[in-house]
């Protein structure tokens, strides 16, 4: 069994391969755009760790879990933060 899709994290810098055989329907310029696609969001931080496909519904299920075991008010806090952080300026509210 082969890796279709390798990450590996170099301090800030998140290099993406892809294992594409012959015959595939991913193109050159596809798998670009998806790899720069993934360094963005890897810069927002919106990728933090990465699992292998193996144990990611894992990962997931654990994550949920560790939500819902904090109080109702912290999650919808964590909401509305989420919803709004783009929108915020780097130095914060507090000068």
């Amino acid at each position: 069994m082969t890796v279709e899709v390798q990450v590996q994290q170099d301090g800030r810098i998140l290099r993406i391969y892809f294992n594409r055989p012959l015959y595939t329907a991913v193109s050159d310029p596809m798998a670009l755009a998806q790899s720069q696609a993934m360094n963005v969001a890897h810069e927002l931080g919106f990728i933090s760790k990465v699992y292998p496909t193996s144990k990611l519904q894992q990962k997931v299920v654990d994550f949920i879990q560790f939500l819902l075991s904090r109080s109702r008010p912290v999650i919808l806090g964590l909401k509305k933060y989420t919803h709004n952080a783009s929108k915020m300026v780097e130095d914060g509210v507090i000068n």
